[in-house]
């Protein structure tokens, strides 16, 4: 799973990493934003639930 990476930068630098270190930065940027989106939405449903219903318009 540890495959080199190497690619060059702006500032011709060669740079080498491995997919390891690409694969944990998206695994934490999927939790984050995970986190975030229920953190959005828990309040939303709270008020939703306290509400009355509408009643149908004809």
């Amino acid at each position: 799973m540890d495959k080199q990476l190497s690619f060059v930068n702006l500032l011709s630098d060669t740079i080498t990493t491995t997919h390891s270190l690409y694969l944990a930065t998206l695994l934490k940027g999927v939790a984050c934003d995970m986190l975030l989106a229920l953190v959005l939405t828990l309040p939303a449903a709270a008020s939703q639930a306290d509400a009355p219903d509408c009643p149908r318009q004809r």
